[in-house]
């Protein structure tokens, strides 16, 4: 070890004054050589001068030691010091004096140590708290031994400079680390996270060989520890660092969670990974995972490849003039528009400029636009533009990112082109400008200027609308430089050429003929391929072969590529002397088709057969590049012969396109071959110029799809690649994808596009791959798609495939089949993405058995645990209109929010955000009858249509109303709508234009409550105010008879019979009543029964039952034959029902409510399956009962509040809104009038308990967030505890700030409680409790000090001057208040650190708890009482009993409160336990490992258990056993439940992950919508065993 690589560490300064010392206050600062302050406390005359520095300086450094008043800060001595080992040795103390002899200074020093050591003493004054909770490695001496920074930097320098430097940076942050006095919280956070990544490092390192690993260490110490190390290092040096580093960190918080959540997933992935021979680590992620999503698409950017660029020497002035524009910050022109015909050259300046603009360092990105289908598709230039953008601009990224957060019901791929534009770009181009944070400080390198490189815009499968969004781009992003070729096509040039900002060259009328007369003449001179026939050729034929060109670089290149390829020299010159001597055409297209075709002859030569060779040959790669250039081992597959007994060999294809390298050359990386210039894909496209090589491209794919079916039928099998196991990933197997033959990879992507471009019906291509599909190959083609990492292409196929069949043309009715397939490959996605075996366990677990049933190999039957429809659904406000679609799998819901909700009937959960759009309650939805679409209608007087799978609007809102919409409907045709208003008319809507049909019709003389159409679509009717149905004809718009008169109230809501014949209607009048359409006679008496209006009334879809909803709150159904009631009244939960419509099975009964509700009811038995309101969305924080023991509160990270009846589990009221962040604490009034709040958006809140209002203005004074509340024990006042380090003091019913800040915590104020005398106490992270004085706010004595570790919770007994205290450090101490001393402690048990302390009511006991642990303490003696009690799988947070002591209520981390009898042990109303057993306990063979869950922010646990796995040849007695986790609390973010080793046996859709659950205690509520679902664990963990020996 060097003497650089050590430190000295000061532990002690003691001053001697020389002199006669200054009366005035006296402060010490010690300056290092990084000119950091380390500032001590005032030294008051007559107290020794004694600093206690403790901290490390590095040795052969200097500092500056100086005396100054503390008040003037004038300065009385200054010494300088420099730390020389020889002289700083161990234990030693050293003696100076000033120069002017008025002091003298003696420094103490203890061990010195080296960088590491000190690392490590540094690095746990940050990380204590996290060490002592995290077990993924053997403790925080491994974790900071491994920091070596010298060693570290030895490794690294062989990876990049830059990494040296990082690492440099690395070690002076944490060395200035020590010297903030009073470091910030967040900072402390923030070093926490940075040390935190140390583990993913030393895992990796002792698993794999450190080349393996320097990836990940170089995309570690450039991105992450050097961008936070030199963020600290300078917040650290600034005097005004708190201001400064607030605002900093509060901006990158984002960035920090997720760092959090990643290095807790990777710590994970390397623990389970260590043993296992790991390839390649799922550590060794994309540097930039968070833009994965926009990612370009490989093969995208320009090739530096000299030959794609232009010849040195050539067309040097326009590339300076492009290059110039790209990086100049003259913002007039932002976009540049090179145009010119085919062959000119535009992409050999393209690739010259992107290769000039790389090597200065100023290209952000480049896209060049290819045939192939990948890089035709204008969405992935969007998606580089973006992604370049978002790498060189913090702004944008940060506005991009915040945009594509919101869009997780479809990924962003997977929309429409300007929905993706928009996304990408409109919106967050707009946010950076409308919060004007463009600005200097922000701009990226380079000037600010970001330069971006697009070639041949004319290759895109849509030039014109990427024309416009490019010109929309350059005019929002002044820093942007876009530069664009493209060939002069009339869909292309208007927009670029004329666009604002732009510049525009025409390529071609620049000359070029000395250009291209150097390039002939650099192929006849050495080196060049002709150089042997330079002396042959005179300069004129050298000339005049450029002249023949007619400024066509491509002409040129190809006809010497030609002639060089030929052999010997003879047939060279001979060939070059042949193209001189024919003839000249006008048009430099024409001469380049005519040189292709003189090409192809000379290859094909006379033979007929070889002519048919070329003609297939060059077709296939036609064919192949419209989406993916193939190998020509794989090529070969697809080529025809005239003789099928005979295939083409690879080698066949390797010799015709060694002839034609001309024209086709191999790309060197993956042998694809491909063209060498786009031009001659036009000329075998067009028959006129490739004539006898011509084939119809129609027929071409025709052959392809044929040839695809082929191969796929032929080769698709069950485990196609041999896999054994189900435990390992892709990217563990080597060479996993090289066992998909290259003909079957492409045959599985692409036979889709294939098949829709060839030739026949439109329903015999549907038929086709209905038959391919619809079969147990299915799952063999998603095998190999998952296998070359192709998933995507799923999805893709069969979107398509539903689109082709809801197309016009389509009449063969597979839109449904396709729609389930598509349902079952989505729920594969992720499994099928990561582990082939986990298409087939998936699909028997998760998979929807009608629909498995038929797809899945025979042998194999899903095996999926019942799941039943979702109980209930939260809306924003009340629910005025639902609706199923035609198929069953969505409902569709309107409320009074004003928004509309797409739901998955099956689960229950949201498959869209709320969708926005109206500005007035939401009355009426309907589903088209082909279920593509739905309308809604709504009071601002609009309709509006919406996709019912994006829940994308279609056009602009309906328009024509004067009055409030109240009733929309379809046509049965789905070729009309017709919707009721409140201005009394029905008027009828053109859904695919958007125009009214005709005038409205007119009848009813007041508003319209309720519209229909008859299942003929030939009348209409509707239900008014006038208490009367009226019916027109739908044709003509007149009105059918007299209205049908005998409702004596407004009538609410009419709908047809399905078979016509009748028609029913509801009315205020509390009466359903039928009527004869044809005579407008009543067919029965009214139905009678509800006791307030009938809202709503619906046929069954067989035309056997009418359900009506009421105000009552009732459903009731009725007989239409009789009018007689088969079932009711059935009570909802939450009345009035406002809705009521049929599943389209007619199983279900879905009733929308004004209580925020959707209920489902089994239309069989009636009965309600669903009962209570979904609760909280998020993580339970706070709980709290009242004081009458009635009610208990829950508050959560939703930032709501809700109340619940204590004895029954229900929600009392709505839940309490108006915090702006996590709920922290809460706590009832003494006399349960109120609730007080605490929120880490830094205030409090006081609530009327019975009603829920909040009770005046929020109460801010805290700096950061709140973390503690309670009430005095009178209720006169409020305490809340803060991060801020201060304890504030309200009267409670002012809510003034009486007393404040209180200050004396050095860390957050975890906790505050009132004894029963009225003393205030808090505890601290700093590992302290103080006790105040209310009235004075002074503390009564010194801080309480015992614990070693932050203190999570006190609690004060309710009959004695004691406080108990529990800490992260596993111990309980119990304090008297009075004189602040210990009346014992430390309690030792625990093995995790407590998270909740109770005192029972009577105060002779103390309950803590831990993790799934409770355990109970004597309080007068401190003895544990009894053994550890079992909780919850989850953790718990916090624990309350009630007033009288019989009930114990408890939030665990799985979102459940429990309540349990504290006589009886037994749960409350459901599942009798003893009090031991009050949540499920675990095996004892199990062993518990406690982790950091980065999703619920909390602290977890796991266990392990050991199960049998069947033996070789199903032999019991070679059983083996294997250690698998237990399924756990939560399951993990990307839903894969894994074994001890890292293996994979199951992966869990992302609807279940919350719902693997314990049920054996009470939830409240109880009946929650996240019904848990249970597992056969060994069942699953082999069930590729037995998938395999089924197949």
């Amino acid at each position: 070890m060097t003497d650089q690589d050590k430190y000295v560490h000061l532990k002690d300064i003691y001053v001697d004054f020389i002199e006669e010392r200054p009366s005035a206050d006296l402060e010490l600062i010690f300056k290092d050589d990084a000119n950091v302050d380390h500032k001590s406390n005032k030294f008051k005359e007559g107290i020794t001068t004694h600093w206690n520095i403790d901290i490390y300086v590095r040795t052969q450094t200097g500092a500056t030691l100086t005396i100054q008043e503390s008040l003037l800060g004038q300065s009385f001595a200054e010494i300088s010091v420099k730390f020389k080992p020889d002289e700083f040795g161990d234990d030693k103390t050293v003696s100076l004096e000033d120069t002017n002899r008025r002091v003298t200074v003696n420094l103490v020093c203890g061990a010195s140590k080296p960088s590491a050591d000190v690392t490590r003493v540094l690095g746990s004054l940050a990380c204590t708290a996290f060490a002592s909770k995290v077990n993924m490695l053997d403790g925080l001496d491994k974790i900071l031994g491994f920091l070596k920074l010298p060693q570290l930097a030895t490794e690294v320098a062989q990876l990049d400079p830059i990494a040296l430097v990082a690492v440099s940076v690395v070690e002076q942050a944490i060395v200035n680390f020590q010297e903030i006095s009073s470091c910030h919280q967040e900072l402390v956070i923030l070093m926490d996270d940075l040390v935190s990544m140390l583990p993913i490092m030393l895992s990796a390192l002792e698993t794999v060989e450190v080349a393996e690993c320097r990836a990940f260490v170089r995309s570690f110490i450039e991105e992450f520890v050097k961008e936070t190390s030199e963020q600290l290092n300078e917040y650290a040096s600034q005097p005004t660092w708190t201001f400064i580093l607030e605002n900093w960190y509060n901006s990158k918080r984002g960035e920090v969670d997720e760092l959090r959540e990643k290095s807790t997933r990777l710590n994970q992935d390397v623990d389970l990974a260590i043993d296992v021979d790991i390839k390649e680590l799922p550590l060794l992620k994309d540097r930039d995972q968070e833009l994965k999503r926009v990612k370009p698409p490989a093969g995208s950017s320009f090739d530096p490849d000299p030959k794609y660029c232009c010849m040195p020497g050539t067309r040097a002035d326009l590339i300076e003039t492009l290059t110039s524009f790209a990086v100049s910050e003259d913002s007039s022109q932002r976009l540049f528009f090179l145009s010119g015909i085919a062959g000119c050259g535009k992409s050999s300046v393209a690739t010259s400029v992107a290769n000039s603009l790389h090597l200065r360092g100023c290209l952000s990105g480049s896209f060049f636009f290819k045939r192939d289908k990948e890089l035709r598709n204008p969405a992935n230039l969007l998606h580089t533009i973006a992604y370049s953008i978002a790498l060189r601009h913090e702004p944008y990224r940060k506005a991009l990112l915040d945009v594509l957060n919101t869009m997780t019901y479809m990924p962003i791929e997977d929309q429409l082109p300007l929905t993706q534009f928009n996304a990408l770009f409109l919106r967050p181009l707009n946010m950076i400008r409308n919060k004007s944070s463009i600005t200097a400080s922000h701009s990226p390198s380079n000037q600010a200027i970001i330069a971006i490189v697009v070639d041949a815009l004319n290759e895109c499968d849509d030039p014109l609308s990427v024309s416009t969004y490019l010109a929309k781009i350059v005019r929002l992003a002044p820093w942007l430089r876009v530069i664009v070729t493209s060939r002069p096509l009339d869909n292309v040039k208007p927009d670029l050429r004329k666009a604002e900002y732009a510049a525009h060259l025409d390529l071609f009328t620049v000359d070029a003929s000395e250009e291209i007369l150097k390039l002939a003449q650099s192929h006849f001179a050495l080196p060049g391929p002709l150089h042997r026939l330079h002396s042959q050729v005179t300069e004129a034929e050298i000339q005049a072969l450029a002249n023949k060109s007619l400024g066509l670089f491509i002409w040129i290149k190809t006809a010497l590529s030609y002639v060089a390829s030929l052999a010997p020299d003879a047939a060279k010159l001979k060939e070059l002397k042949s193209i001189l001597s024919s003839s000249t055409t006008t048009s430099p297209e024409k001469g380049v088709d005519e040189l292709y075709l003189r090409i192809l002859r000379s290859v094909a030569g006379n033979s007929l057969d070889y002519r048919d060779a070329v003609k297939n040959f060059v077709g296939s790669v036609y064919v192949t590049s419209r989406n993916r250039s193939l190998a020509y081992k794989g090529l070969h597959a697809f080529i025809p012969t005239s003789d099928p007994d005979i295939p083409v060999t690879p080698e066949d294809v390797d010799d015709l396109r060694s002839k034609l390298a001309a024209v086709i050359t191999v790309d060197p990386e993956t042998e694809a071959l491909r063209v060498c210039h786009p031009s001659f894909l036009d000329f075998v496209e067009t028959q006129t110029s490739s004539q006898e090589f011509w084939t119809k491209p129609e027929a071409l794919d025709t052959m392809m799809a044929r040839r695809c079916f082929d191969i796929m039928k032929a080769s698709l099998k069950f485990n196609i690649c041999g896999l054994e196991s189900s435990r390992q990933r892709h990217d563990e197997i080597p060479d996993l994808k090289q066992r998909i033959p290259r003909e079957l990879q492409y045959s599985a992507v692409y036979w889709l596009d294939h098949l829709l471009r060839s030739g026949g019906s439109h329903d015999a291509k549907l038929q086709g791959a209905y038959e391919f599909l619809y079969h147990e190959r299915l799952f063999y083609w998603l095998e190999v798609l998952s296998v070359i990492s192709e998933v995507n292409a799923a999805t893709k196929t069969l979107q398509n495939l539903m689109t082709a069949a809801s197309s016009k043309r389509s009449s063969s009715g597979f839109y449904g089949d396709f729609q389930s397939i598509l349902d079952c490959v989505l729920l594969l996605r992720e499994p099928m993405s990561v582990s082939v075996p986990h298409i087939y366990i998936s699909s028997v677990i998760w998979g929807e058995p009608s629909v498995a049933i038929k797809l899945l190999p025979f042998g194999l039957r899903p095996i999926r645990f019942g799941i039943r429809l979702a109980d209930a659904l939260k809306f924003g406000w009340g629910v005025l209109s639902v609706a199923y679609s035609p198929d069953g799998r969505r409902i569709v819901t309107g409320s009074m929010d004003c928004t509309i909700q797409i739901w998955d009937s099956r689960l229950g959960i949201p498959l869209t955000k709320h969708l926005e759009g109206h500005m007035g309650t939401v009355t009426s939805v309907v589903f088209s009858p082909d279920g593509t679409h739905f309308i809604s209608g709504s009071e601002d007087g609009t309709i509006r249509i919406w996709d019912s799978q994006t829940g994308v609007p279609i056009r602009e809102p309906l328009k024509g109303h004067t009055g409030p919409l109240a009733s929309v409907a379809y046509s049965p045709d789905g070729a009309y709508i017709i919707s009721g208003s409140t201005d009394t008319t029905v008027r009828i809507w053109n859904p695919q234009t958007g125009a009214p049909v005709g005038e409205p019709l007119l009848g009813p003389t007041d508003p319209i409550t309720s519209v229909a159409y008859s299942p003929d679509g030939t009348r209409i009717i509707c239900g008014s105010e006038d208490t009367r149905v009226w019916m027109w004809e739908s044709l003509t718009g007149e009105l059918v008879g007299k209205p049908f008169e005998g409702h004596k109230d407004p009538v609410l809501s009419v709908t047809f019979s399905p078979d016509g014949k009748n028609i029913v209607s509801g009315s205020k009048d509390n009466t359903l009543r039928i009527w004869d359409p044809q005579t407008g006679s009543l067919t029965c008496e009214p139905l009678r029964g509800h006791t307030n209006w009938v809202m709503s009334v619906a046929y069954s879809l067989d035309g056997k039952f009418i359900v009506s909803g009421s105000m009552d709150g009732t459903l009731w159904l009725w007989d239409p034959q009789t009018g007689k009631p088969i079932r009711g009244p059935r009570y909802s939960h939450s009345p009035p029902i406002t809705s009521v419509t049929f599943s389209s099975d007619g199983r279900y009964i879905i009733s929308g409510s004004f209580a925020d509700t959707v209920d489902l009811w089994d239309s069989q038995t009636g009965k309600l399956e669903g009962k209570f309101l979904r609760d909280h969305t998020r993580r339970i924080t706070a709980l709290a009962y009242s004081r009458d023991g009635k009610h208990i509160i829950s508050g959560s990270h939703d930032k709501t509040i809700w109340r619940w009846d204590a004895k029954t589990g229900l929600p009392v009221g709505q839940p309490l809104r108006g915090h702006r962040d996590d709920i922290q604490s809460m706590a009832y009034s003494p006399d349960d009038a109120y609730i007080i709040s605490a929120s880490l958006d830094k205030t409090l809140q006081i609530w009327d308990s019975q009603t829920g209002a909040p009770i005046g203005e929020p109460l801010k004074g805290h700096k950061y967030a709140v973390s503690s509340v309670a009430y005095s024990p009178d209720g006169t006042q409020i305490a809340s505890g803060s991060q801020d380090s201060t304890v504030l003091i309200w009267d409670a019913k002012t809510c003034a700030l009486i007393k404040g800040p209180l200050r004396g915590h050095t860390g957050p104020v975890s906790s505050v409680a009132y004894s029963s005398d009225g003393a205030l106490v808090s505890g601290s992270s700093d590992c302290t409790i103080i006790i105040w004085d209310p009235k004075t706010g002074s503390a009564t004595q010194e801080p309480l000090k015992g614990h070693t570790e932050p203190i999570t919770a006190i609690a004060c007994s309710p009959i004695r001057s004691h406080v108990v205290s529990g800490s992260y450090d596993k111990t309980i101490w119990v304090w008297d208040l009075q004189t602040g001393k210990p009346i014992y402690g430390p309690l030792k048990g625990h093995t995790f650190g407590i998270m909740a302390l109770a005192y029972t009511p009577d105060g002779n006991h103390i309950i803590s708890a831990e993790g799934d642990m409770i355990r109970i303490w004597d309080s007068q003696t401190g003895a544990l009482i009894g053994t550890p009690l079992k909780g919850p799988k989850s953790a718990m947070q916090t624990i309350a009993f009630s007033p009288d002591g019989k009930h114990i209520a408890s939030v665990a981390m799985d979102d459940g409160i429990r309540v349990g009898d504290t006589q009886t042990g037994i749960l409350i109303n459901e599942h009798p336990k003893n009090l031991s057993n009050f949540i499920q306990s675990l095996a004892d063979s199990q062993d518990i490992e406690s982790f950091w869950d980065p999703h619920q922010k909390g602290f977890m646990s796991r266990a392990k258990v050991t199960y049998p796995r069947r033996g070789a040849n199903n032999n019991p007695d070679q059983d083996v056993k294997e250690t698998h986790w237990s399924h756990p609390l939560t399951v993990p973010s990307d839903g894969w439940l894994r074994t001890v080793d890292g293996g994979l046996p199951t992966h869990v859709p992302d609807e279940y992950r919350g719902r693997i659950c314990d049920l054996t205690a009470m939830c409240i509520p109880y009946d929650k919508w996240s019904r848990p679902i249970r597992f056969d664990w060994n069942g699953v963990y082999n069930a590729w065993d037995e998938i395999r020996k089924v197949m």
